[in-house]
């Protein structure tokens, strides 16, 4: 999560302002969203232009309605049809609070990426998410979500390319899209990113102090967890290329197969750089 301080008004409002950014901050990493929220929502009492504060609430937002909308779908299943109705709803009306306040930091700050890049993980995530959203009925697949997704992630890597994660969301929703070939080169640079990454912390973790190892150990463990979430769903999507691969031959329609196999093979040799990247050992990222 990032810590984007914006701008205030007096110096006195300033540090009001920017402790209650830093103590959602905080909150939100530690995956307590609704005191995060409450927390940004303070922010924004003191600067109602607080751009940290405004995409703050709108991150915050949509994490903590993706956890309601898991939290309705247990409900369902245990049989208790109220309160999994209450609980969707709360998250119907948390999302469609969190698009807004994307929309109105891009009003705010055209030029900062920030929020785009936000508002495209938000989109991604209701795009792939397994939890029921309210969406159209001539849309059941969500693919107006995913298209919104590339489209204000595309703008993201297009201005910062160095921008890893938006690389990722990006390469992953063209794949959930159906165009895996420009998925993939987002997913290489991603891969790239987090390779160079995983090497750093290792190399320079034994020199920190105990908290910073700790710190360091810690990222190298979501750096490896996102590179086995990313194993796990190329291969999801290469067992649907797989399958097409296999109708278009039944067919008849070669050329089709064909293109497919050069595909599968492209995704094949990504998927083994992912392992081949999470499985390094440490001795191996050492230089000299």
């Amino acid at each position: 999560m990032f810590f984007f301080a914006g701008c205030a008004g007096s110096p006195d409002q300033d540090s009001k302002y920017l402790l209650d950014l830093r103590l959602a901050a905080d909150y939100y990493k530690r995956g307590k969203y609704e005191e995060a929220m409450r927390k940004y929502e303070d922010a924004i009492e003191k600067n109602p232009k607080g751009y940290g504060a405004i995409v703050g609430l709108a991150c915050s937002d949509r994490e903590w309605g993706l956890k309601k909308f898991e939290e309705a779908e247990n409900l369902f299943l245990a049989k208790k049809v109220d309160l999994a109705k209450k609980e969707f709803d709360k998250a119907v009306a948390v999302h469609a609070a969190a698009q807004k306040l994307f929309q109105k930091a891009i009003q705010l700050k055209p030029e900062e990426m920030i929020a785009y890049r936000e508002l495209g993980s938000f989109y991604y995530k209701r795009a792939t998410s397994p939890w029921n959203f309210p969406y159209r009925l001539d849309d059941p697949k969500r693919q107006k979500e995913r298209d919104l997704a590339i489209e204000y992630l595309g703008k993201v890597v297009k201005k910062e390319p160095d921008t890893m994660y938006a690389q990722r969301d990006l390469g992953l929703a063209l794949f959930a899209a159906g165009k895996s070939s420009q998925g993939r080169v987002h997913l290489e640079i991603y891969l790239a990113k987090a390779a160079e990454g995983r090497e750093f912390l290792r190399k320079n973790a034994p020199k920190s102090t105990p908290d910073q190892r700790e710190e360091a150990e810690k990222r190298l463990r979501a750096i490896d967890e996102d590179l086995l979430k990313i194993c796990d769903m190329l291969i999801m999507y290469l067992k649907e290329l797989e399958e097409k691969q296999a109708d278009a031959a039944r067919t008849g329609a070669t050329e089709l197969a064909d293109t497919l196999q050069t595909e599968i093979l492209a995704v094949r040799n990504l998927l083994g750089k992912y392992r081949e990247t999470r499985e390094k050992k440490p001795e191996e990222n050492k230089s000299g």
